[in-house]
């Protein structure tokens, strides 16, 4: 794995290539979405890198002092970055944006989130921690360590505040190993095992999940709405759905019963996850009894898709799908459908699956070994590109479902809820203290007695 740094003329990212030395279309798209191919520019002419199953390789191997050119299919290639001196950019430039961060005896270069910031959400994937685990951000200075401030930007997402002047300074995570849940491994230092890899357990059956399956209806027919809590529910943001607003209210019914009025049950939008697409939703009253476990999405495990894409009787009917978790490194993709976000809104970080769900599946459940690992978006497209490079853009490309992840997004938006009930909620009055009866006690004297009736 490397990170290599890419231009279009006017911006610059650096990206992971995978263990193979190849960089994803996905996660080139991801940055450049019209982007099909990298331009070596060291070459004159500029030469165009190799595609082979969906990946670039470049036959020369991937320099990190080199800026690589995005191809956009267009017969003029993009220019490289000129600064004020007139010369090209080089990698010190991108090299700003990666800090060297040490975490038990393991040092691992990490992309920020910003010029002056990275978030727990990127430490925790470059050292695969879990959520639930604590974790601190610190730096060194004349032996001395100094912990860095963390702050909020978002509801329950964290970030750390890094120096302007950070060249030459040590960076340190610490967390309590004790809570973590189970130990990990780095993707580049794994422990081979002696014994054959064990298969991903089957996915849940059908029957077993049904119970958590409802649904909502509106102009374009039955959309798929997930029990998350006994009386919360989870949906997609997009589409139809862009009309709902916070304390806006629908019906849901259960997904194996009729559009009935008198069975259906009256939930309210509590909050709203633009950049995830979706919905949270709750209920007055207990809806399920006992609500399914959320879980951590892995690479190669098997899935279950359950929505309502189902079209083939004329009625929508609650239909599955079998898929693989293909990808969980975060796909992101920009959107211009949101009027709140002009003129684009980027999307994600998504999981990809292989399970290609077809129109109305939209909102679907992904179960894992009856875990729910997210709900689903959609599907990827084949980017538009030239008449002539059509044909061999359709023969590499694939098509991936797009699952916004059950953690740590939509559970952080249910315990944030939940948080919240608690803080509002009427407190129980207090108990009213009784006054103690005062008697005389032969030879004793006076004294104050109190006693505790049973009211009940």
């Amino acid at each position: 794995m490397a990170i290599i740094n890419i231009s279009d003329g006017n911006s610059t990212f650096s990206l992971w290539t995978d263990n193979d030395s190849g960089l994803t279309l996905e996660n080139l798209k991801s940055a450049y979405p019209d982007a099909i191919n990298l331009i070596n520019p060291v070459y004159e002419p500029r030469r165009l890198l190799s595609v082979r199953d969906g990946k670039i390789y470049n036959p020369d191997g991937w320099d990190t002092n080199i800026v690589y050119l995005a191809h956009l299919g267009s017969s003029r290639p993009p220019t490289p970055i000129v600064s004020r001196q007139g010369s090209s950019v080089d990698a010190n430039r991108c090299q700003m944006n990666i800090i060297v961060v040490t975490g038990k005896e393991k040092k691992v270069k990490v992309l920020l989130d910003d010029v002056a910031k990275i978030s727990e959400h990127t430490l925790r994937r470059a050292f695969q921690l879990e959520n639930e685990v604590p974790i601190g951000l610190t730096i060194i200075i004349d032996e001395k360590e100094v912990c860095l401030d963390r702050q909020e930007f978002e509801r329950g997402q964290f970030y750390f505040v890094l120096p302007k002047e950070r060249e030459n300074l040590e960076f340190r995570l610490t967390w309590d190993e004790q809570r973590r849940s189970r130990p990990r491994f780095s993707l580049d230092a794994h422990p081979e095992s002696p014994y054959p890899k064990a298969p991903s357990p089957p996915p849940p059956m059908s029957k077993s999940i049904d119970k958590w399956m409802f649904y909502a209806v509106d102009s374009a027919g039955k959309s798929t709405v997930v029990c998350i809590h006994p009386r919360y529910f989870v949906t997609f943001r997009h589409g139809t759905h862009l009309q709902l607003q916070v304390g806006s209210v629908i019906r849901i019914f259960n997904a194996k019963s009729e559009t009935n009025e008198q069975d259906g049950y009256e939930v309210t939008v509590v909050d709203l996850n633009e950049r995830l697409d979706f919905i949270l939703l709750r209920s007055k009253e207990i809806i399920v009894p006992i609500a399914p476990r959320l879980a951590i999405a892995e690479e190669s495990e098997n899935f279950l898709l359950a929505g309502f894409g189902d079209q083939s009787t004329g009625e929508q009917q609650l239909a599955y799908l079998n898929g693989i978790v293909h990808s969980v490194r975060g796909y992101y993709f920009s959107v211009y459908d949101r009027p709140a976000h002009r003129p684009s809104l980027l999307m994600g970080p998504f999981i990809l699956g292989t399970g290609q769900s077809s129109r109305g599946g939209s909102g679907g459940a992904c179960w894992s070994f009856n875990r729910l690992i997210g709900i689903n978006f959609g599907v990827t497209t084949m980017p538009e590109t030239t008449h002539s490079l059509s044909i061999s853009e359709a023969a590499t490309f694939s098509p991936k479902n797009i699952i916004s992840p059950a953690i740590p997004f939509i559970s952080m938006s249910l315990m944030a809820q939940l948080y919240i009930e608690k803080q509002t909620s009427p407190k129980p009055p207090p108990k009213k203290k009784r006054k103690p009866l005062q008697t005389e006690i032969e030879g004793i004297g006076t004294g104050s007695l109190t006693i505790d009736l049973d009211e009940s």
